[in-house]
């Protein structure tokens, strides 16, 4: 037995032991605890009942993924993302994508969209999900008209659609063609005027809290349906009343993963926020902080491990506008993802390069850190070009995105601790 067999710790007078890898997790009595703490920090011999516990836990999942055999056989793409403008009328003072151009500023034209749709499905479209991305998309929104109706028009398989914009450039035309069609929208707001206004400034210097809230109305005078996204950088991670007023649908969040490391949140005061929140200490924060750990929560509680986190090239493809094509909308311009060319490629020679990148990648997440870490069933490596970034941080926060998934899986297990506080507390399995 081993003291990395088993990860404990305490957060609100929760005391939790958690099994890599059963993925079990339980509640531990205040003696158990302290115990199993002394013995990871000296190696110091356990009583018979709490070995014998955790033997009956720790035991390893038999079950190991050849992951190319079944990534090999099942590349099919089915999420296309087409960057259909390399371009944006916003400064986003994050942005990954070099103000939307992704170094190359370019209008994506039909002809390539349409190549791309013979030579990747066939033109069969029944399982496919078509994201419209940029750049901001609707920049080029005549293209995405004619995108759709040639489909519309020419096939029986129809496809589904998604947009992902800011918003900004919504009106009532776009509107009626997006509800007729039956789009799925992403929209951004970082939060209140002040700090969207910080966060999202628009190249016109226009209020764009004020045009983004319009977009969002827009969009539910029409009964479309929605997702309101933040990212979280320094600036935005109060998750204060404003979230509460508001009252946008779907609330998404996620962590800014910029090259400029100084835009991201402090994770000392986000675990103290978390805190006050579970805690009710401060009934000021929105429950959109729970957002990612409910999510977290879940994948413990059903016990679904994750060996793979990220199915770029595998499950997702984006095509630029020059008609490269690369593992994921974020990869888009980064030559170390690049799949192929969809007009100098093969249908055979694109999908044998998706699958030697997958691979390649994979055998980056294997480490020995990977390896050694207790979440390593729970995170699936992560994204690929967010540990890339990370590596370039300063010593303190190399590990920044690792240290901000395991924060959340801890609060996630106290959550599910909470759920059972009712019940019998001595070693209780909370899953």
């Amino acid at each position: 037995m081993n003291y990395k067999d088993f990860h404990i710790f305490e957060k609100l007078n929760e005391k939790i032991i958690f099994f890599p890898e059963s993925l079990s997790c339980y509640k531990l009595d205040e003696n158990s605890y302290n115990i199993l703490k002394n013995y990871k920090k000296r190696n110091i011999d356990l009583p018979t009942e709490l070995k014998e516990f955790i033997e009956n836990n720790r035991i390893k999942n038999s079950e190991s993924i050849n992951k190319e055999k079944i990534f090999y056989d099942n590349i099919n793409f089915n999420t296309l993302v087409l960057n259909v403008v390399q371009e944006c009328n916003m400064k986003c003072i994050y942005c990954f994508a070099d103000n939307g151009t992704y170094g190359n500023t370019s209008i994506m034209k039909f002809e390539t969209v349409k190549l791309a749709l013979e030579k990747l499905y066939n033109n069969k479209f029944d399982q496919l999900s078509i994201s419209f991305f940029g750049g901001e998309p609707l920049l080029n929104f005549k293209l995405i008209k004619e995108v759709v109706e040639y489909i519309e028009k020419n096939f029986d398989q129809k496809p589904s659609y998604n947009i992902t914009t800011n918003g900004t450039l919504l009106n009532e035309e776009t509107a009626k063609f997006l509800k007729k069609y039956n789009f799925k929208v992403m929209i951004s707001i970082d939060g209140n005027e002040e700090e969207n206004n910080l966060l999202r400034p628009l190249k016109n210097n226009e209020n764009s809290f004020r045009k983004i809230v319009n977009g969002i109305k827009l969009l539910e005078k029409f009964e479309i349906d929605y997702y309101t996204r933040i990212t979280v950088t320094k600036f935005n991670q109060e998750f204060d009343d404003f979230w509460k007023v508001y009252k946008f649908k779907n609330v998404v969040r996620a962590f800014v993963a910029p090259e400029d490391y100084t835009l991201l949140p402090d994770l000392k005061k986000y675990n103290k926020k978390i805190e006050s929140y579970v805690s009710g200490k401060d009934n000021t924060i929105s429950e959109i902080i729970l957002s990612s750990i409910i999510v977290r929560k879940n994948r413990i509680k059903n016990k679904n491990q994750l060996k793979i986190n990220c199915l770029g090239g595998v499950r997702e493809i984006s095509l630029s506008a020059d008609g490269n094509l690369y593992m994921c909308h974020r990869a888009t311009g980064i030559e170390k993802y690049y799949i192929g060319n969809i007009f100098k490629n093969t249908h055979d020679e694109i999908i044998k390069s998706a699958y030697n990148l997958f691979n390649k990648i994979m055998i980056g997440i294997e480490n020995e850190r990977c390896k050694k870490c207790w979440a390593k069933n729970l995170c699936g490596g992560g994204c690929h070009l967010k540990n890339d970034l990370q590596k370039g941080y300063p010593k303190e926060i190399k590990n920044y995105f690792c240290e901000l998934i395991k924060l959340e899986y801890e609060w996630a297990m106290v959550l599910l601790s909470k759920e059972i506080a009712n019940k019998e507390t001595s070693n209780k399995v909370i899953i």
